[in-house]
């Protein structure tokens, strides 16, 4: 069983992905697995595991598949981090669609939200760091509790951050 507080929610009424997706890899193993979101996680909710007959762990709220879990046969690395200037970290920082004062769909976003009461989300504010598909950020982890650490990403094929929502578009590997 897996249950999502409210405090990590993502779009309004929402579990936010990464969380999510980190807190069900644990059931299985945290560095080797690959969870797919079926459909907006709900908050406050227990979510029932159920481990099927080929390995992959499916979590549901009542009838209603959530996600599915699967284990990895060799934990994920991380790949190369690149530094990058704090200027120019600064400057991808300040062109974030999510910034304080910029209008956001989602403002309350744990991860992205930059109009948390007490600014007690992550307050992640990407932004292109050049005319690529790198993105940057700078974060300092602090009184975090209970958010799984680890590293998250997303394939290539995953919608673009605050699109609408399909089932075929969930798949965060953690």
């Amino acid at each position: 069983m897996v249950l999502i507080n409210p405090h990590y929610n993502g779009p309004t009424g929402c579990g936010h992905g990464g969380v999510s997706a980190g807190r069900f890899a644990e059931v299985i193993n945290p560095t080797s697995a690959s969870v797919r979101l079926a459909r907006p996680i709900p908050l406050g909710t227990e979510l029932d595991a159920t481990h099927t007959d080929d390995g992959p762990v499916e979590f549901r709220a009542g009838e209603r598949l959530i996600a599915t879990v699967t284990p990895l046969a060799e934990p994920l690395g991380v790949g190369d981090l690149v530094p990058v200037a704090d200027d120019v970290l600064a400057a991808a920082e300040a062109r974030s669609p999510f910034a304080f004062g910029k209008d956001h769909p989602y403002p309350l976003c744990f991860g992205c939200g930059n109009a948390r009461p007490d600014h007690d989300g992550l307050e992640l504010f990407a932004g292109r760091l050049d005319h690529g598909d790198r993105f940057g950020v700078r974060w300092t982890p602090a009184g975090l509790g209970e958010v799984p650490r680890g590293w998250c990403g997303a394939p290539s094929t995953a919608r673009p951050p605050h699109r609408p929502w399909t089932p075929s578009s969930r798949e965060a590997r953690c």
